[in-house]
């Protein structure tokens, strides 16, 4: 997920890169697809990212039985939640977000 969330940075990044380019000159095609690619990458990698709390934690990792169960089901959502706002955002913030509820899902796990 850690890794997923890297792609999430570097894909808002390049977005960020060729947005602030557009306001020079006018967007050719070339840009606006490239533009179109690191968005579908950047969503690519959050959906993975859910993908892996929905299937491993959320219907495996996380046993009722499990001491910690409550605190690990508020991680586990928040990862969730951090990850649908990369989808909703371009903003750094929002991958930084994520990876810090990624390190909370893996202190509480």
């Amino acid at each position: 997920m850690l890794e997923d969330t890297a792609t999430i940075a570097k894909s808002i990044a390049s977005i960020e890169e060729f947005a602030s380019g557009l306001n020079d000159t006018p967007p050719t095609a070339k840009s606006i697809n490239q533009t179109n690619r690191w968005v579908t990458t950047k969503e690519k990698h959050v959906t993975n990212t859910q993908y892996i709390v929905a299937l491993y934690f959320l219907t495996q990792g996380i046993k009722g039985s499990n001491k910690d169960y409550t605190n690990q089901l508020i991680t586990a959502h928040k990862v969730m939640v951090a990850a649908m706002k990369c989808t909703q955002d371009a903003d750094p913030a929002t991958a930084e977000n994520l990876k810090n509820a990624i390190y909370d899902l893996y202190r509480a796990y």
